[in-house]
């Protein structure tokens, strides 16, 4: 069993680690976390993080409720991030080969990739998405309010997501495989 109460405090650390089964309550709430890694992964947990935020690189998480996470990797190893929701999460990296992404059973209501990124498994329930780089939309399920992508497109896999709104760069290259639904509108 383990409790961290770091409520309204500022953290700075190389790694916050707590992946595990014992019964833990990590209270973050309100606070600045800066670690390079981050793994609260697990049953048995409880996280507060409301009105945090959260810098770091490496993020693996299965679950929570979180404010606003900045994330810094280009590495898809270095992330795993599942039945996680977040107000507000970026991968601030701006590499054209950045790796970024969640994972499946997201609810995100904002998503920033400054470089490319994907939303790219199953599941994921994203109110607005920006891509500056690439765009990978993998998976099924995927049910995304507002998306808008600067550069490539590619809804890979056998689709069956659902768009309010998709908003793609012009001179860069498409490609939409399988059933999408797109309910408002489409710009090419």
């Amino acid at each position: 069993a383990g409790f961290l109460d770091a409520q309204g405090k500022t953290l700075n650390f190389y790694q916050l680690t707590s992946n595990n089964t014992n019964n833990r309550l990590i209270n973050i709430s309100n606070g600045l976390v800066e670690a390079s890694i981050i793994d609260i992964r697990g049953v048995n947990k409880t996280i507060n993080a409301s009105a945090s935020v959260i810098n770091s690189t490496r993020f693996y998480v299965d679950e929570g409720i979180f404010n606003e996470v900045n994330l810094a990797t280009v590495s898809a190893i270095y992330l795993d991030i599942n039945n996680t929701t977040f107000q507000r999460l970026v991968f601030t990296n701006i590499a054209a080969n950045s790796q970024a992404r969640i994972q499946s059973n997201n609810v995100v209501d904002t998503l920033i990739f400054r470089g490319s990124g994907s939303i790219r498994n199953n599941y994921n329930i994203v109110n607005n998405v920006l891509f500056e780089g690439g765009a990978t939309i993998g998976g099924i399920g995927n049910v995304i309010g507002n998306a808008e992508t600067k550069k490539s497109l590619d809804i890979i896999d056998s689709g069956n997501n659902t768009f309010g709104s998709l908003v793609t760069a012009p001179n860069h290259n498409i490609k939409i495989v399988g059933l999408n639904t797109i309910n408002n509108y489409f710009k090419a």
